[in-house]
């Protein structure tokens, strides 16, 4: 696994602080490279956020995770209860069902590159259903408060999918799209044209909700750092998937 995450990790460029990141959570050998791009770019804090979809598209269902930890073939890490406790004194119905991360990978995969940058010590994650703006909005400003009242630095990290299988040419429409959106901080926008679009992109809410939080802390631009497709990439193709990175500054 650490041989893995490293050969898609890049070893040169300077680290930037930035207030939050958007990464996939597809396969190594797909979403990887763009994941470790991210990463690799990143002067990470001690502390994250790691906020990830319900695949199932549940709709107004939250979970967040208090305590506990998780581990990997890379070793484990802890929850950092502090923090989850100080986000749920803000956001109450961000209960759910700690037992709901067993079904669920977007977060468990960003563990491993969490790892092996070598300076998270610990995380919040947190799951999140289908949201619309004001309920993201809200969400994203009230997980930010928390961490303002914290003192310290803490990275958020929302991880999304973007299109899923689905012909080319429809995949990099409805990416640049999604992306466009989430580059312009336009959370409302992107939550918008996910729906009108009927975009397969499994994270809008977390991403939309990392926004909301990012801006609240001061965040006023952002950058694509990579974006591939993956799968079979035949103009034909129907089982396309779109992956990128993002950091939010």
């Amino acid at each position: 696994m650490a041989d893995a995450i490293d050969r898609v990790m890049k070893k040169s460029g300077k680290k930037e602080p930035v207030f939050a990141a958007v990464v996939p959570h597809g396969g190594i050998l797909d979403a990887g490279p763009v994941a470790g791009a991210v990463y690799s770019r990143v002067a990470w804090t001690h502390r994250v956020v790691v906020m990830g979809p319900y695949h199932s598209g549940a709709e107004n269902r939250f979970a967040l995770m208090k305590e506990g930890t998780w581990e990997t073939p890379l070793g484990r890490l802890p929850v950092d209860s502090e923090l989850a406790r100080a986000i749920l004194k803000q956001v109450p119905e961000l209960k759910g069902d700690p037992t709901d991360h067993l079904e669920e990978h977007g977060i468990e995969v960003q563990l491993p590159f969490l790892q092996r940058v070598g300076k998270v010590d610990s995380f919040v994650p947190i799951l999140f259903g289908d949201l619309d703006a004001a309920a993201a909005q809200r969400m994203g400003e009230a997980i930010a408060q928390a961490i303002q009242q914290s003192g310290e630095l803490i990275g958020l990290i929302a991880t999304t999918d973007l299109t899923r299988y689905e012909p080319r040419q429809i995949a990099q429409e409805n990416d640049r799209r999604a992306i466009e959106r989430i580059l312009a901080l336009d959370e409302p926008g992107l939550l918008e044209t996910v729906e009108r679009r009927s975009i397969s992109m499994c994270g809008a809410a977390p991403t939309a909700v990392a926004i909301a939080a990012a801006k609240r802390l001061g965040a006023s631009k952002a950058a694509l750092v990579n974006y591939v497709l993956g799968g079979d990439l035949s103009q034909e193709a129907t089982s396309v998937v779109g992956f990128a990175g993002i950091t939010i500054r």
